[in-house]
């Protein structure tokens, strides 16, 4: 049965892809682990994250058995930041395969999408290359399509949403990919953020490669971290760039969403997110449970020079947010 047989069963039309978006470290985590929550809606999470968004969002068509492959087979960049740094907090890893240490030898989809969803998630895994494993040749895009929906169908849901951390910096890929795709773009303050990303490895590696415009080496990254500033500069031009691709999207298509706003109104955002997930269909038992999620932690300023360097940094992507503000409360 095939993506679209797949939703057709569960009473309703193939789904236009729906995708949360930020910069990283902006909240999206929380938000996906709410949605988890959500009686009809599945949150996949980390999922081009894992996988290497470079190689999972190429345009190609490509057999079963090399999409498996990709769900399956670590990047040696992943090998290598988890040998590094194996107490990520955003890791599911079950916990017999991490105590091995062989980063290499465990499937992507196993650090975090799976357990995100499932307390036995090599069953999930099985059953997903169960359904997988006959089906014919088909373009990536689809293929993710066709993974998503099976999950979709076998937790009993009647749509998807994709999360990954850092994922405003290739929205334009989902637009080529995904040329009626939807998108909740959850946005933080630009300061909070780069303090965030300056402790985080997986964007101390993002930062530093973006600099050297150069793939270089996850022990050369690690070693060499940039001034905090630059983790800010890094921030300004995501939103600058991402905002600009989903301008070009329907207005309709996109709902953004603060986080500090989330915090301190979550019952008024999360409504706010169910219409735009379901339209006019209720789940005031789903917003209370996803308040529950929240957690509220602050972050420890930093020297008043270091902080000003920061601000100039972030100003032009703060502009660019202003502008969502302005047109939210227009």
């Amino acid at each position: 049965m095939g993506a679209a047989e797949y939703a057709m069963s569960l009473g309703s039309r193939p789904q236009r892809p729906l995708f949360i978006v930020g910069t990283g470290r902006c909240g999206s985590t929380l938000l996906s682990e709410m949605i988890r929550l959500h009686p009809r809606v599945l949150s996949v999470s980390e999922w081009f994250a894992v996988l290497g968004e470079m190689r999972a969002l190429e345009d190609k068509h490509v057999d079963a058995c090399v999409f498996w492959d990709m769900l399956t087979l670590a990047t040696r960049d992943a090998a290598e930041l988890l040998a590094r740094h194996p107490k990520l907090p955003e890791l599911r890893a079950p916990e017999r395969l991490a105590a091995r240490g062989n980063w290499r030898g465990i499937a992507p989809i196993l650090l975090v999408p799976l357990p995100h969803l499932d307390i036995h998630p090599r069953a999930a895994l099985r059953a997903l290359h169960e359904h997988i494993e006959p089906l014919s040749s088909r373009t990536l895009s689809e293929w993710h399509v066709t993974a998503f929906s099976f999950l979709a169908h076998r937790y009993a849901k009647t749509m998807w949403v994709e999360r990954s951390g850092g994922s405003l910096a290739y929205a334009d890929a989902f637009c080529r990919l995904w040329s009626n795709a939807r998108y909740i773009h959850i946005y933080r303050d630009g300061v909070a953020c780069s303090r965030s990303m300056h402790k985080h490895p997986y964007f101390q590696v993002r930062v530093t490669r973006a600099l050297a415009r150069s793939p270089l080496p996850i022990a050369q990254c690690l070693q060499n971290c940039p001034p905090i500033e630059q983790f800010g500069v890094y921030w300004s031009a995501v939103v600058t760039r991402g905002l600009a691709v989903l301008r070009r999207c329907a207005r309709e298509d996109v709902l953004h969403v603060s986080y500090e706003r989330l915090l301190s109104e979550p019952t008024s955002v999360l409504r706010r997110i169910q219409r735009f997930l379901e339209g006019t269909t209720q789940a005031d038992e789903w917003v209370e449970a996803a308040k529950g999620c929240i957690r509220l932690s602050g972050w420890t300023a930093g020297g008043l020079e270091s902080t000003e360097r920061l601000r100039r940094a972030c100003r032009i992507g703060m502009s660019e947010l202003a502008r969502i503000e302005t047109d939210l409360a227009a």
